[in-house]
């Protein structure tokens, strides 16, 4: 066997300089671009807009940081997993990584969203530079509504109609003819419309009787419906969750928010956790179920707004139990 071996090669390290240095380098060293995008601009308060940052180049890529969002005045923030993707060609290593962030405002406004920084080395240059993204601006309009109390009646089931007047109608005499003469006043016999008389005189009676018995009804019946709808709230979410495929998220989020509305006689648009565990601690539920149900709807917005909503948890299994729990809490 034969074996060569070719000259050896003098690499020359030189270290990266301390003056100019910025706060928090990572280390970065090559050619860097960064580009932003904000989709859409325009929502309603309690939608997500989602904010798309990328950064892409030559050099070092793999020590391209993972960017923080700073926190806003009343938004929520919910990071995603970033994108990475690197090859090599003839110029050496390039690559990219994508971050995006699901913005939810909870109040209606005009946000502006700050530009993002990251520094790297520039060897050609021989220097530090900084990058900044864009920044953009979220323009937000009220919602449908966060939370309404609600209470059943007869306007507002009925729709607030009246009933419409009715013509009078002369349906007969109550004074008796004038008598012009003695004669007039003898014995007489009593006419066979005295039937009909009768009939008339007793039958508004009759009606004001039917009418007021309905209404009667009608009213506790509007009284009861509310105690229905509370009885069957946690039978109703249960089924929900054993219908529920691939733990949705979504549908279940909207679940426990039909069932806080039906079992409390509320009409909330929304739910949030902190709003869950006050409505909670209210009815006497403990410290420690309200904050199990907080946890679920914390994990389940994060699931929503990072784009995992199926299948990322199993919400279904532990629904049932803490809605048990609540109901021989409640007092």
């Amino acid at each position: 066997p034969v074996s060569v071996s070719s000259e050896p090669l003098e690499l020359t390290v030189i270290p990266l300089p301390e003056t100019g240095k910025p706060e928090g380098f990572s280390g970065l060293v090559g050619s860097f671009t960064i580009t932003s995008e904000l989709s859409p601009v325009k929502i309603r308060a309690g939608e997500s807009a989602t904010l798309t940052v990328k950064v892409s180049g030559r050099g070092n890529v793999h020590r391209i940081p993972d960017l923080k969002m700073p926190s806003l005045d009343s938004m929520k923030i919910y990071a995603d997993q970033p994108v990475f993707a690197a090859a090599h060609d003839h110029n050496g290593l390039a690559g990219s990584k994508i971050m995006k962030w699901a913005i939810v405002p909870e109040l209606p406004g005009d946000y502006p969203i700050p530009p993002l920084t990251i520094s790297f080395f520039d060897p050609k240059g021989g220097e530090y530079r900084i990058l900044q993204s864009p920044g953009h601006s979220l323009a937000v309009i009220p919602g449908k509504g966060k939370m309404i109390m609600v209470e059943a009646g007869e306007e507002r089931q009925d729709g607030g109609q009246r009933a419409e007047k009715k013509e009078i109608r002369e349906v007969g005499h109550d004074i008796l003819p004038l008598h012009t003469s003695v004669r007039n006043l003898g014995t007489q016999s009593m006419p066979r419309r005295d039937l009909l008389f009768w009939t008339v005189l007793f039958l508004p009676v009759f009606v004001y009787v039917s009418t007021f018995l309905g209404l009667r009804l009608r009213k506790r019946s509007l009284q009861t419906l509310p105690a229905q709808r509370a009885k069957r709230a946690a039978r109703n979410l249960i089924r929900e969750c054993r219908q529920s495929e691939g733990n949705d998220a979504e549908r279940l989020s909207l679940g426990i928010r039909d069932y806080f509305n039906d079992r409390f006689g509320l009409a909330l648009a929304s739910l949030t956790p902190e709003d869950a565990v006050g409505i909670l601690r209210s009815r006497g539920v403990s410290p420690e179920t309200a904050g199990r149900l907080r946890d679920i709807l914390q994990r389940m917005e994060n699931a929503i707004y990072a784009g995992r909503g199926r299948g990322w948890d199993s919400f279904s299994q532990e629904i049932p139990g803490i809605v048990r729990e609540i109901e021989r809490e409640i007092r």
